[in-house]
């Protein structure tokens, strides 16, 4: 049972930060490139979700927000270019 005191945050929970760790490893050892890909840019997610924790807990969402914003931008086109690359290439 938690504490009264405890301070959580809606939607987030402990066991988010756990997911990480099976991602990583898929990153690292998955059995072909595309789910490497794939791997990747779900960690690239996970780390616009926790810009947007830290800026919650900051309480400057709004600058955050554009932060996470280019982040999302920089993973997506990077995801489109690497994927567009190993097409082009036969892989």
């Amino acid at each position: 049972m938690r504490s009264p005191s405890a301070r959580s945050l809606p939607g987030i929970q402990p066991r988010d930060s756990v997911h990480g760790f099976p991602v990583s490893l898929q990153g690292a050892l998955g059995p072909g490139i595309i789910n490497r890909i794939i791997a990747v840019n779900v960690i690239g997610t996970k780390t616009i979700a926790l810009i947007l924790l830290i800026g919650t807990i900051f309480e400057r969402v709004e600058f955050f927000v554009d932060i996470a914003f280019v982040y999302a931008l920089i993973n997506f086109i990077s995801t489109l270019a690497f994927s567009k690359y190993l097409d082009l290439k036969g892989i």
